[in-house]
């Protein structure tokens, strides 16, 4: 079924980005769009830098900024994916181009749900940002339980407190070469080819989306295990050697899961129409 999703315009034009609407639709309380100034050939690395900072769950929560944005990520973001997940966005070619920079003011108290839906009313005001979900087939692997079983272990129910975020930083080498990750935190981090991953109190789910980053095609969990988990894998990548599997063996080995391949109904989300020039206010 074509679910199409956009914005009254007459909602729009009653100020969507100042305030609630009548029906409760969360919006910023100001927001400034507009393209980005096009870099000279011989721009230095820091000036090609982009990104975002602030919202909710930052340092500061009460401002949104964004220097260089693609409109193809700012899309993902309003639909709670990220750049991983760029395969499940059917966009035009020029919004992995065109850049642009915002400014937002957020509500206090707002949360990162609301904040999406903030996100994705400035897109279909601004731009007219219509698209639709549906579903296609495409390859993935399913992420299922090993004929000799679940290997993982269930995480503490009150584990230590986990730094997800741990910054750049170094973890020194095990004597087999692996990175050592302290066991409060979750990373993923490599020496040469040998790499380390582990993850606290992590879902399957999850587990499975972030495969998706070491793989050649979405994963998909398949395993019927519905707790949190402490996840340690250690794998080779790159030119194997007979000490050391690769990370699908890794996978089975460590863990007791597998990889599948497979084909199956992903919901993807098909953009119909969106303005190469944003409305500024």
């Amino acid at each position: 079924m074509r679910l199409v999703s956009h914005i009254c315009l007459c909602a729009l034009a009653c100020g969507l980005v100042h305030g609630q609407t009548g029906d409760s639709q969360p919006s910023f309380e100001a927001a400034s769009v507009r393209p980005s100034t096009p870099l000279p050939v011989n721009a230095q690395p820091a000036e090609r830098r982009a990104g975002c900072t602030g919202g909710p769950g930052t340092s500061d929560p009460g401002t949104w900024s964004c220097h260089r944005i693609l409109l193809s990520e700012l899309i993902l973001r309003a639909n709670a994916l990220g750049a991983v997940d760029r395969d499940l966005l059917k966009a035009p070619g020029w919004m992995d181009e065109a850049r642009f920079e915002i400014t937002a003011k957020v509500p206090p108290g707002t949360t990162k749900d609301q904040f999406r839906a903030m996100l994705r009313a400035l897109l279909e005001e601004r731009f007219h940002l219509a698209s639709h979900h549906e579903k296609q087939e495409a390859p993935v692997y399913a992420l299922v339980i090993a004929k000799s079983g679940s290997k993982i272990k269930e995480a503490p129910d009150k584990p230590a407190a986990a730094d997800n975020n741990p910054g750049p930083r170094s973890y020194p080498p095990d004597s087999d070469g692996y990175p050592v990750i302290p066991p409060t935190e979750s990373a993923t981090f490599a020496n040469g080819h040998r790499w380390t991953m582990h993850a606290v109190g992590e879902s399957m789910e999850q587990f499975a989306r972030e495969l998706k980053f070491r793989l050649d095609r979405p994963v998909v969990d398949e395993t019927g295990l519905r707790g949190k988990y402490e996840i340690l894998l250690r794998w080779i990548n790159g030119p194997l050697s007979p000490d050391g599997p690769d990370l699908t063996e890794a996978i089975e080995r460590q863990l007791g899961l597998k990889l599948q391949p497979k084909k199956a109904a992903i919901d993807v989300i098909v953009i119909d129409h969106a303005d190469k020039a944003p409305t500024e206010q």
